[in-house]
């Protein structure tokens, strides 16, 4: 099962949220994992900035993703 998740912040000021992957109510391992993120504004087919996702704890799918405060949507 997946889930679509929107958040929303404000220009300008740094954003950082843990995120826990999980199946069936089990972290999901992420060793070996890498991660990409990237941000946007719908309807807009380029891509505003980049988001910062680190692996904090692999065997708990856990993922730190941040958006640095002077990121900006052109």
């Amino acid at each position: 099962m997946s889930n679509l998740t929107n958040f929303t912040h404000d220009q300008g000021v740094p954003f950082s949220r843990t995120l826990t992957l999980s199946q069936d109510g089990s972290p999901i391992d992420l060793t070996g994992y890498t991660f990409v993120g990237k941000y946007g504004r719908p309807g807009k087919d380029a891509v505003d900035g980049a988001i910062t996702l680190s692996i904090v704890d692999a065997a708990a799918g856990t993922v730190l993703m941040e958006i640095a405060a002077t990121a900006a949507m052109t």
